[in-house]
């Protein structure tokens, strides 16, 4: 039954609806009125008869027939006309003992009257339901007194109580009327509701809603990126199993706030919009992700918004390795460009014959080498930072741009894991202020490393334009660039910076110092020894 009131459109199910419903309340008023109708009618009856019984109690020739002995005609005549002058069932005269002298009911001439209190009591009036033979009536008995006020006989009149048949046989009669009104109301209240909710639903059938949710639900689940919807309020109103996965939310998500689903910092504010629309890098719950948030229109109207959740964790790992590789490449191409410049200097002068000349500029060389080597070595004792800087060093001279080491510089030996990460941060750092300071006159960039026992604090500090007061926070998004090739995979160096220093318990942060940038970053790490005497 239920699949085939399936198949009907929408305006058959409401029609459908609204008739049980309306059959319901039909049940339901009739009982009502059933009951109120019965109560009215026992009222009302009785006050009628005991009316009726009072005004035949005052009759002259009943009083002179109860006391002159003139009974059986006289008596039977009154009662007679008492019945059909009222409109009664039944009309009794009784001697004050309860004896039935006459009455409309043959049946019950020179019987007990079946009525105890008026028995007992012949003086007062009397008025109720008593059941005779079978058959419930609604009585009423007044007493017949004389002059002297002594008790001639009592009057007993009475209408038969109507049986719950006989009601609904009475009511069967507007049945038709009232089920055909009924559905008629029915039917345009569904042709209505119907109309009304089309135009709510783009004209859709419940099965077709239906069917559009579950594509829609099965398409999300498809997706490998996170989805997470909010409506203006800031309540989830969508979100998917990758995204629940990504920012560990409970299953039950729809309908609460980000604050009773636990989620604050910077993911609650690029989900609300604080940071504006687009790409922003997010470390949360163990994941590294590209959260993309865009907002929701209805026409000029803004519903919402809809968020993307991309994991990057892997890819981002993939391309910490990367950015070390790429840092290597290029010191080692400027070195190659600087060794390149020197050897041809060395051949020119030996074609001239300049054989002294070419032992000075090779002891030159060899001593300004040696000499940053013993700085970097004495100040880094990790191998790998060390030689990071002396390949930096080769760079900046390539870009015209003097590359110096603070002298209070000092990194003792780091656990492999740590100078990678280490090793990135300050190859992004010492990049782009190369690349900033790059053209600019007495172009130079100083990196100062600070270690303790367990961070290290890395400081670049640049010459060149400076930021723009909204550029220190932007410049830390996947994705922004201050350079001006659009083209270039920028965008992500400061971003991926970030990344580790969070992903270590630290931070990074930017200033202008008026004159260039500062930089500096915060990470905690291990040393070699501590990472040994931990094993």
């Amino acid at each position: 039954m239920f699949t085939r009131l399936r198949r009907l459109s929408l305006a058959g199910q409401l029609l459908v609806a609204l008739l049980a419903v309306v059959l319901v309340v039909l049940s339901g008023v009739g009982l009502v009125a059933y009951a109120q109708s019965e109560a009215q009618f026992s009222r009302i009856e009785r006050s009628r008869m005991l009316t009726v019984a009072e005004d035949t109690a005052t009759n002259g020739a009943l009083r002179a027939g109860l006391s002159d002995g003139i009974r059986d005609s006289v008596l039977s005549a009154v009662a007679a006309h008492t019945q059909n002058t009222s409109n009664l069932d039944l009309a009794l005269v009784a001697l004050p003992d309860g004896e039935v002298l006459a009455g409309t009911d043959p049946t019950l001439r020179h019987r007990r009257l079946p009525i105890p209190d008026v028995v007992a009591d012949p003086q007062r009036s009397w008025r109720g339901e008593v059941r005779i033979d079978g058959q419930g009536f609604q009585l009423a008995s007044a007493p017949v007194m004389d002059l002297d006020g002594e008790v001639l006989g009592v009057v007993v009149t009475g209408v038969r109580q109507l049986s719950a048949a006989d009601r609904m046989r009475g009511a069967m009669a507007y049945l038709p009327a009232y089920l055909g009104l009924a559905a008629l109301t029915a039917m345009l209240g569904a042709w209505l509701v119907s109309r009304w909710i089309k135009r709510q639903t783009l004209g859709m059938e419940p099965g077709a809603i239906a069917g559009l949710a579950e594509h829609r639900k099965a398409i999300l689940q498809g997706i490998a990126d996170g989805v997470v919807a909010l409506d203006t309020s800031g309540r989830v109103t969508l979100v998917n199993d990758p995204a629940k996965r990504l920012l560990d939310l409970p299953e039950r998500c729809r309908g609460r706030s980000l604050e009773e689903l636990g989620l604050g910092g910077r993911v609650r504010e690029v989900l609300r919009g604080d940071r504006g629309d687009g790409a922003q890098v997010v470390v949360w719950a163990g994941h590294t992700v590209v959260m993309r948030r865009l907002p929701l229109l209805s026409g000029q109207t803004t519903i919402g918004s809809v968020t993307t959740v991309r994991d990057r964790t892997e890819a981002l790992e993939m391309r910490r390795e990367l950015s070390g590789y790429r840092s290597t490449a290029n010191a080692l191409r400027a070195q190659t460009h600087e060794f390149t410049n020197q050897l041809h200097t060395i051949s020119g002068l030996l074609q001239i014959g300049e054989y002294d000349e070419v032992v000075r500029f090779v002891g030159a060389v060899q001593g300004h080498h040696e000499s940053l080597d013993l700085q970097l070595r004495s100040a880094v004792r990790d191998s790998a930072l060390a030689s990071l800087l002396m390949a930096k060093t080769a760079v900046a001279a390539e870009r015209k741009v003097r590359l110096v080491i603070s002298a209070a510089t000092h990194v003792g030996r780091l656990d492999p894991a740590a100078s990678l990460d280490v090793g990135t941060v300050l190859g992004n750092l010492v990049d782009n202020a190369i690349e900033a300071s790059s053209g600019r006159p007495e172009a130079t960039v100083e990196v100062e490393l600070t270690h303790t026992d367990d961070s290290l604090q890395l400081t670049v500090t640049d010459t060149g334009p400076g930021l723009a007061d909204h550029q220190a926070e932007e410049l830390f998004s996947y994705g922004y660039t201050s350079k001006e090739d659009p083209s270039a995979r920028h965008g992500v160096g400061l971003a991926l910076s970030r990344s580790i220093c969070v992903d270590r318990g630290g931070s990074i942060e930017v200033v202008d110092t008026g004159h260039g940038a500062r930089f500096t970053a915060v990470l905690a790490v291990q040393t070699a020894a501590d990472r040994e005497s931990v094993s």
